[in-house]
């Protein structure tokens, strides 16, 4: 057998396996329309804090989704509410760990106002504090997800 020949018996499996993959990625590349793929369709923890740094100079170093002001549906790290008061409709969410005051806290929801600033809490670690207003300027105890991201400077 000659030298190429060789080569090629010795490396079949790794010759089978790059072009399926090139293959799987040449369809994606001409199959899936361009701006198919956003928010929906990415996973939970997919888009990390060193690949958020690069654009905006800052890292998530906490985030979390509460529902109605009390119910923390998803977090990372693990979230939990301190405090709440359906009265004025605010809240302390912390993460367990340490979060340094050079961070600062960002805020959305759906249709609702929220506002949220760190807190040092006694003898704990630092949360958010936040409050839930309704378009017209009130409280709002029942107010939709309300997502809040603690960001610190880049790294």
């Amino acid at each position: 057998m000659d030298r190429i020949s060789k080569h090629l018996c010795a490396n079949a499996i790794a010759y089978v396996a790059l072009f399926v993959a090139l293959g799987g990625s040449s369809y994606a590349a001409f199959s899936v329309p361009a701006g198919s793929v956003g928010t929906p369709q990415l996973k939970n923890h997919s888009v990390t804090p060193i690949k958020f740094s690069s654009k905006v100079g800052a890292y998530v170093r906490a985030w979390a989704e509460i529902q109605s002001g009390t119910k923390v549906l998803a977090a990372r790290p693990r979230a939990r509410i301190v405090e709440w008061d359906p009265a004025s409709a605010s809240g302390v969410v912390t993460w367990g760990r340490p979060i340094s005051q050079s961070c600062f806290p960002l805020t959305s929801g759906s249709g609702d106002l929220i506002q949220a600033a760190l807190l040092p809490l006694p003898g704990r670690i630092v949360g958010v504090h936040y409050a839930i207003y309704n378009n017209a300027g009130q409280p709002d105890d029942n107010g939709p997800l309300t997502f809040i991201t603690a960001l610190c400077p880049g790294p």
